[in-house]
């Protein structure tokens, strides 16, 4: 992924190496249930932003096996950028399978796509202080399927901007709480080789729901 947020330290026979991993991609995708994984494969996708979660839900994004997938963002060179880290990746998931197409964000409200089953903001866009600010416009989530997911990786506040207009819409809509959860309980796995349950991992949740919900 070319980013690291979980950093363990190794000292089987020598000096101590320290490993890194990215755990953002296991939470986004644990975010999602076995069925909306399922319901999404196929189906066209936009993410938002090509900062510093982008490329790790880029690449949760092309294991769902979307028919395409549009990366809107503010600077094309980022987005062109992580486009190539994909490419160049030594996985044959990433070779080309699906078409990637990078546009303007001022340009998101003029260009035509397929219709979108999941659009997924990773900017900072919405996030306390800023609670009212938006990538997108309103007249570009008023025009998404009503089958499509919003999915904004924020979470204070727990409603963005955003998600609001998506409900208000009709929309399905989904916060950063489930994702943070799920990159915690993946890195807590990995330091300590305890596994955490269903039941455990709903506990978190419902906890950090309440801290975070007015």
């Amino acid at each position: 992924i070319g980013a690291v947020n979980t950093v363990k330290a190794h000292a089987p026979t020598g000096p101590v190496e320290w490993h890194g991993l990215n755990t953002d991609h296991t939470g986004f995708i644990s975010a999602l249930s076995p069925a909306q994984q399922t319901k999404l494969k196929e189906t066209a996708m936009v993410m938002i932003g090509s900062g510093g979660s982008s490329r790790a839900v880029a690449l949760a994004l092309l294991d769902l096996r979307p028919a395409q997938l549009t990366i809107a963002v503010r600077n094309l060179d980022r987005a062109q950028a992580t486009m190539e880290k994909i490419y160049a990746m030594d996985d044959a998931r990433y070779q080309g399978r699906t078409p990637i197409l990078a546009i303007p964000l001022d340009q998101l409200d003029s260009t035509i796509l397929p219709p979108s089953a999941l659009v997924v903001n990773t900017t900072p866009s919405g996030m306390t202080p800023d609670t009212e600010a938006m990538a997108v416009s309103n007249g570009f989530v008023e025009r998404l399927p009503k089958n499509c997911l919003v999915y904004d990786l924020i979470y204070n506040p727990a409603e963005t901007r955003l998600l609001r207009t998506a409900r208000n819409a009709g929309l399905q809509t989904l916060n950063g709480l489930p994702m943070l959860v799920g990159q915690g309980i993946a890195a807590f796995e990995h330091w300590t080789g305890a596994s955490i349950t269903a039941e455990q991992r709903q506990i978190c949740l419902e906890r950090l729901q309440a801290a975070y919900t007015p």
